[in-house]
């Protein structure tokens, strides 16, 4: 059997085998790789030849992929859809999930463990910042508002509250505007430059 099983009569939405170029390098990548076109859904089974366990067998009545599944040996890994692009990204996709490739499951699930944790300690990290931030801020507005502190942004600094005088009467008049020679001036004030 070769990486590719398409049985008669099992492909009804009419998908295409993948190239002969990427199921080589397929072959060459994992040999025990399997790619299936899908009874049930318009998709791709990516499946792999057991060696170590019973597979599905006793599911063989769920449907109809399950079946094929079971004849021939294999265990589902993964359903692409059916507007896969096949090329080097899929080999990628598989070479970043290969358990094997790390040293087998426990060593995957070491990785795995470790990721989570630096990223719990990087969440935990920005929490510690953002309250630090928050308690110097209140620190700082606790002591300027005890006034044990000046701010330099107080531009009446220890002078106690701003006092502002009273003004009475009317609103002070602008400085009048003399016009210069040749400029005209308008009732309202407005000054003009000469017109050619």
């Amino acid at each position: 059997m070769t990486n590719w099983l398409c049985e008669p009569g099992r492909n009804p939405y009419n998908l295409l085998a993948p190239p002969e170029s990427f199921l080589r390098e397929l072959a060459v990548f994992d040999s025990a790789l399997v790619i299936m076109p899908s009874v049930r859904e318009f998709g791709y089974w990516l499946l792999r030849r057991r060696k170590l366990t019973a597979g599905i067998s006793t599911v063989v009545s769920l449907d109809k992929d399950s079946a094929t599944m079971a004849r021939h040996g294999l265990i589902p890994v993964t359903l692409f859809g059916g507007s896969i692009t096949w090329g080097p990204q899929v080999l990628q996709w598989l070479r970043d999930r290969d358990t094997w490739h790390v040293g087998g499951g426990t060593a995957a699930a070491e990785i795995y463990e470790e990721q989570d944790r630096a990223t719990e300690r990087q969440v935990q990290r920005g929490i510690d910042s953002e309250n630090d931030a928050r308690a110097r801020s209140a620190w700082r507005t606790f002591n300027t508002r005890q006034g044990s502190r000046v701010s330099l942004a107080d531009v009446n600094r220890g002078r106690g509250p701003l006092r502002t005088r009273k003004r009475t009467g009317s609103a002070p008049v602008p400085p009048t505007v003399l016009a210069p020679p040749g400029w005209s001036e308008s009732t309202s004030g407005l000054v003009t430059p000469p017109t050619p």
